[in-house]
């Protein structure tokens, strides 16, 4: 059986928004508050990979876990390591239009390289030259597993 596989290939970043919230924000826009869909079937999350051609990217590497609370946005920031890492990354994970509801995060990827550089993907930070091109393949269903019975937004980006 063949997958459909969408391909996304861009040059030069105009917005704030890094490569896959740009994705998912479009599709967010498209699809209101429905899970992605096509045709007949409803798909409700992408997961493939993406490769930055072109400009560095800010990652982090996460550090020890930390030996206090983590309370804000600001908390994580000031805990995380960021990196500004070279071209080219190849960058693994998911993303979802919207949360329907199961706490997920709405977009995760990491990246690795053949130089040694590799993290978890924030942006790219050279807008004028940044050139991506990804493959995502679409999903059927999402298994929420152990979801939490208390939770909050702080971290996610």
């Amino acid at each position: 059986m063949l997958a459909e596989v969408l391909q996304v290939s861009c040059k030069k970043r105009i917005g704030k928004d890094d490569f896959i919230a740009s994705i998912r924000k479009t599709l967010q826009a498209h699809y209101k508050d429905k899970s992605v869909g096509r045709f007949t079937l409803m798909f409700k999350a992408l997961g493939g990979t993406f490769l930055l051609k072109e400009s560095k990217a800010k990652q982090h590497i996460m550090p020890e876990f930390s030996k206090v609370p983590l309370n804000s946005d600001e908390d994580v920031e000031n805990w995380l390591r960021f990196y500004d890492m070279s071209p080219p990354l190849i960058a693994v994970g998911t993303l979802v239009s919207h949360d329907p509801g199961l706490d997920l995060r709405v977009q995760h990827f990491h990246s690795f390289s053949h130089h040694g550089e590799g993290g978890h993907y924030h942006n790219d930070t050279q807008p004028d030259i940044a050139e991506y091109l990804g493959y995502f393949a679409l999903g059927e269903f999402i298994y929420r597993l152990d979801k939490p019975s208390e939770t909050h937004l702080i971290g996610r980006d």
